[in-house]
């Protein structure tokens, strides 16, 4: 009753109140961090995603699976697995001896005599990759260096014998390439690759371009659906852009790890990295690029890369004026040295000569000049553009526009950001957007519009976890009428629809709480669990979802009010002791980390006078952590006066209030010592002696109520 009327006070306060409050109260720099997507998430994306087929295959990578979760890699233990498989592609079981035969053979002559029973393109190749090794052994070779067991060391070999060997390799890798196509087919791959590293490598007049056209033809076949278990045409590319950018074609090169960094090549990446470092160190790299839209986007993605501060690590932005960061809050937080170079040259060219207006805008927003960014996102409509207007609207205190600037941020991303790129915004900052637009409409006061776009961010699949601001305006903020109509107009129930279905849960426990029990029951999650570990004396116990949690609570609610029956109610109260012991949180829920009434706490920045005066009322009504070991104490209690003194179901029940009272924490002025003890005289004092008298509150069986009602029943005739 008392929360009831607190609501009531409350909600008859805030129409004034909250009203007059509407003024945003926002942190200097307030959600104006410079976003940042990282270098490894914009060179995987310089190029449309590939639609070719190729598969690459490297070890796993944690800057890459920072970048995208769908770029995984391989481990290490299957990457052994998948090259030592890839020699037996197309091999028949009962010859895979000759396979081992040749790999211990010192050279390929050797090799191609001990594999006589291979189909032809197998035995072909793996002579010419012994050749290679021989002639080229300080590499990582298709075998992966010396050989077990071979005669001649490969490290031995002089100068004239691996000249020799060399030739002899790339004459076995062509003629391996005449073959017909079903021949062929399970090493043709492998030996297009092969021979561009050894015309590469032995480098003679026109091997170079010969070298190219087999990297080309590598993928050209792979394409074509001959098998490629080692992602050797993935790597093609980067052995092809190892040439060309050794003959000074930096914008061939950069288009050559671009192709091969989409297929998520973590070697491609790095490669980018190099060549981005060189272009940085170079004060006319800007203008070299004028024509070169890859290169420029590289190059200034590189400035945005290197001059992150690490900050960006924060999802929640604060104020960077606070002395702990030491940061100044203007976002100007970054070394202009080497980006004034790119600015000073991208100002004086025509707008369709820069490749990326929008990640130059990011670049102009990190040194603060603002009137160049506005001009640069003139037309731009990618997500990026429109997150970064929403900085530049809350540094003019545009604060209605930088709200719907997000939006369109937030509408144009999706569960596929990496494979399109159409949004320019990796995971991590669809995740600030959305977290941005929630903190933004808090401060403004809109709670329930920050609501719905927290629940538009999680059924787009975003990768954003947002629960925690969900439940933080649902149950610390918005009034139980606001949050039912939110609810009734949001989240109808269905089945797929999992946030939703949270939110209507919260709704539930709220009711619960509130004493309107039976209200609670339309919002109950009626999928799912609640699990609960080692229950110890408090079983048996199993699975219920909430909606069978909450039923039996509100059951044993109404046993209390409609029995006639004294032992009917005992078992009753003792099921909603029970419950509350158990189940606490999945049925009455409220703010587990609040330790003293009307404290109100605060989780996020740009607190308003509205949510500061909504949060202080509500936080009057949450139940406090771990009070509930005492409302199930006492709910306990009652359960006990209601039963016969001498018989087993009151020793049972004081031993469960007891047991309770011997794990509970002290909370406020509540002493669980002084609980035990004071349970404990109740049972020596009325109780009878039961078996497990000297274990009490520590064994304890469940009460048996129908024997108690029988012996109720005796008691009660006798008079």
């Amino acid at each position: 009753m008392w929360r009831g009327a607190v609501l009531l006070l409350f909600l008859a306060w805030c129409s004034g109140a909250c009203a007059a409050s509407k003024k945003p109260y926002l942190p200097e720099g307030f959600l104006r961090y410079p976003p940042y997507n990282g270098f490894d998430f914009e060179a995987i994306n310089l190029l449309p995603a590939p639609r070719d087929g190729l598969v690459d295959v490297e070890l796993q990578d944690g800057d890459m699976r920072n970048a995208s979760q769908f770029f995984p890699g391989v481990s290490y233990p299957d990457f052994e697995k998948k090259t030592a498989e890839a020699d037996y592609d197309g091999v028949p079981s009962n010859l895979r001896s000759e396979v081992q035969a040749m790999r211990s053979a010192p050279d390929g002559d050797a090799a191609y005599a001990a594999g006589k029973d291979l189909p032809i393109a197998i035995r072909t190749y793996i002579a010419g990759a012994m050749d290679f090794r021989l002639a080229h052994p300080n590499v990582v070779d298709p075998y992966k260096g010396p050989v077990p067991g071979s005669s001649v060391p490969a490290g031995d070999a002089t100068p004239a014998e691996k000249k020799v060997a060399l030739d002899r390799a790339i004459s076995r890798f062509e003629a391996l390439l005449k073959l017909p196509d079903d021949p062929k087919r399970f090493r043709g791959v492998d030996a297009a690759y092969m021979l561009g590293r050894s015309l590469a490598l032995r480098g003679a007049t026109g091997d170079e371009a010969k070298a190219e056209d087999a990297f080309v033809l590598t993928r050209t076949l792979a394409k074509e659906g001959m098998p490629d278990p080692q992602g050797l045409a993935v790597s093609s590319f980067g052995e092809q852009a190892r040439l060309v950018r050794a003959r000074g074609d930096v914008p061939g090169a950069v288009e050559l790890y671009a192709e091969q960094a989409s297929h998520g090549s973590t070697q491609a990446v790095a490669s980018l990295k190099w060549v981005a470092q060189a272009l940085y160190g170079e004060a006319n790299s800007m203008s070299n690029a004028e024509h070169q839209p890859l290169v420029q986007k590289l190059l200034v993605d590189y400035a945005l890369a290197i001059n992150d501060n690490g900050d960006i690590s924060q999802l929640v932005y604060t104020n960077y004026t606070d002395a702990a960061t030491n940061r100044p809050s203007s976002p100007a937080l970054y070394s202009i040295s080497g980006i004034k170079p790119i600015l000073d040259t991208a100002r004086t060219w025509p707008a369709n000569e820069i490749a990326a207006p929008d990640h130059l805008a990011a670049l102009a927003y990190r040194v603060n000049d603002l009137a160049f960014a506005r001009k640069l996102l003139a037309g731009q409509m990618s997500a990026l553009a429109w997150r970064l207007r929403a900085k530049l609207d809350l540094a003019d205190g545009k604060l209605e526009s930088a709200e719907q600037a997000l939006v369109n941020a937030r509408k144009l991303t999706g569960t596929d950001t990496w494979k399109a790129a159409p949004s320019g915004l990796s995971e991590f900052n669809v995740e600030g957007v959305c977290k941005e637009l929630t903190q933004l409409e808090r401060a403004r006061g809109e709670f329930e519009l920050a609501m719905s776009n927290i629940l538009a961010c999680e059924r787009q699949g975003l990768f954003v976890d947002n629960q925690g601001e969900l439940d933080y305006i649902a149950d610390g903020i918005l009034t139980t009428p606001e949050l039912i109509a939110f609810v009734d107009s949001h989240a109808t129930g269905k089945t797929n629809d999992a946030y939703g279905n949270d939110l209507r849960s919260t709704l539930a426990r709220r009711l619960i709480r509130e004493g309107r029990i039976h209200l609670a029951l339309r919002y109950a999650n009626p999928k799912g669990g609640d699990y609960v570990e080692d229950l110890s004396q408090d079983g048996p116990e199993k699975s219920r979802t909430q909606l069978q949690l909450m039923q039996a609570y509100v059951s044993a609610k109404d046993e209390i009010a409609n029995s006639t029956s004294r032992v009917a109610r005992a078992q009753a109260w003792y099921t909603i002791a029970l419950l509350t012991r158990v189940h606490y949180y999945g049925i009455f829920g409220g703010d587990p980390d609040l330790t003293h009434r009307g404290e109100p706490t605060y989780q996020f920045p740009g607190v308003s006078p509205a949510e500061a005066a909504r949060v202080t009322a509500l936080s009057h009504v949450q139940y406090l952590r771990d009070r509930h070991w005492y409302a199930a104490y006492n709910e306990a209690l009652k359960a006990s006066q209601l039963v016969p003194p001498r018989s087993q179901a009151y020793a049972a029940i004081l031993c469960h209030a007891a047991h309770w009272m011997h794990q509970a924490p002290a909370v406020d002025d509540h002493d669980p010592t002084a609980a035990f003890a004071y349970t404990y005289r109740l049972y020596i004092k009325h109780g009878a002696y039961v078996p497990w008298a000297n274990k009490f509150g520590q064994i304890c069986p469940q009460p048996d109520f129908p024997r108690a009602a029988r012996l109720g029943w005796k008691k009660y005739a006798s008079r």
